[in-house]
């Protein structure tokens, strides 16, 4: 068991040394990297004046308002700049040229990070080439790779890094004018519903978007971020903090019904509820509380992490029968799309 103090301390350190600065998790002692599953501490704590070390040694108060500043600021240096979108912008108007050499109704259309209002500084691009008029006698992804494969090679602001074809979604990876790197699939259009709710979900609140930044910086800092490493993806722990913010009782953001986002434009739903809820909590108690629902509240095992439905439902409601694997004793998050499909395969 550790104290609230020494956990509130953990905290500071992991939010001012690890947040956007994975570089320096190394210098921070082990016992301090990251809050414990078991502690017992006052879920409000946090929002009481605290005291901290200041740079001469001396003990200063430090107020969830002054932390909220350093926070901030932190993220500020995290932000995509514009000359990160001017950059992503000439690269879809330029794959969309090259896509368009496959007919009628073909576009190169983006999704991902850099379209939903979750990106941070340095983020890929993901990009999918497919066609409004798929009648069914279009190519199959494979065919349409080769075919871009070979426009991209004649293309000098591009350059193939590499090719996926064995992959579900078979993956052209390439790097745009040698500062942006990009993963190209092909009739891959059912990440653009999501990447619509998201974005959705990202422009209700300021505070909002700022903790699934804070969370997915802190996880990448603390190596538990990489579905290719055996850990929850940057969009599991994406959901993970927009279903925190839904059943938190002093934030209770809406639930966007997820039926509404086909991928063509936000519905006038999510526009009524911008207008309609604000988060008052600032980002270091926000920040605070995540680590407490999932340390303390969050009934692992049996609750399942569900943006889409937005309540706290056990695996055995009828709500998840079709998310595989929901009786087993581990952590459960819904795709909000595909309702099969449960995030925790990776671990």
């Amino acid at each position: 068991q550790v104290g609230s103090g020494f956990f509130r301390f953990s905290l500071v350190v992991i939010l001012l040394c690890e947040l956007g600065a994975g570089s320096q998790v190394a210098s921070v002692p082990r016992a301090v990297r990251a809050p414990r599953l078991a502690m017992e501490v006052d879920p409000w704590a946090f929002a009481q004046p605290m005291t901290m070390f200041d740079n001469v040694g001396m003990v200063a108060p430090l107020h969830p308002h002054h932390l909220d500043g350093l926070l901030t600021r932190r993220l500020a240096e995290t932000n995509v700049t514009k000359d990160d979108f001017s950059i992503a912008r000439a690269c879809h108007k330029e794959l969309d040229e090259i896509v368009k050499q496959l007919g009628p109704g073909w576009r190169a259309r983006p999704f991902g990070s850099l379209c939903n209002g979750f990106a941070i500084h340095g983020s890929d691009m993901d990009v999918t080439c497919c066609c409004d008029a798929d009648d069914g006698t279009q190519p199959t992804a494979l065919q349409v790779l080769e075919q871009i494969h070979a426009l991209l090679e004649q293309h000098k602001d591009f350059k193939i890094v590499e090719v996926i074809k064995a992959a579900m979604v078979p993956i052209l990876k390439v790097n745009f004018r040698q500062v942006l790197d990009v993963d190209l699939s092909f009739k891959n259009t059912g990440p653009l519903p999501n990447t619509q709710l998201l974005r959705a979900y990202s422009e209700l609140d300021s505070h909002a978007r700022e903790l699934v930044l804070m969370v997915k910086l802190w996880a990448k800092a603390a190596g538990v971020c990489g579905a290719p490493n055996g850990h929850l993806s940057a969009y599991s722990f994406t959901l993970m903090a927009l279903y925190f913010l839904q059943v938190e009782p002093r934030v209770r953001m809406p639930c966007l019904n997820t039926e509404l986002f086909t991928g063509e434009s936000i519905p006038k739903e999510a526009k009524e509820a911008k207008a309609q809820w604000s988060c008052k909590l600032g980002p270091a108690v926000l920040l605070f509380r995540f680590f407490v629902f999932f340390s303390q509240e969050f009934r692992w095992g049996r609750e399942v992490v569900s943006p889409r439905v937005g309540a706290r439902l056990q695996a055995m409601d009828p709500t998840f029968e079709a998310l595989r694997g929901r009786m087993e004793e581990r952590l459960h998050i819904e795709d909000p799309f595909q309702l099969s499909r449960n995030l925790h395969c990776v671990l």
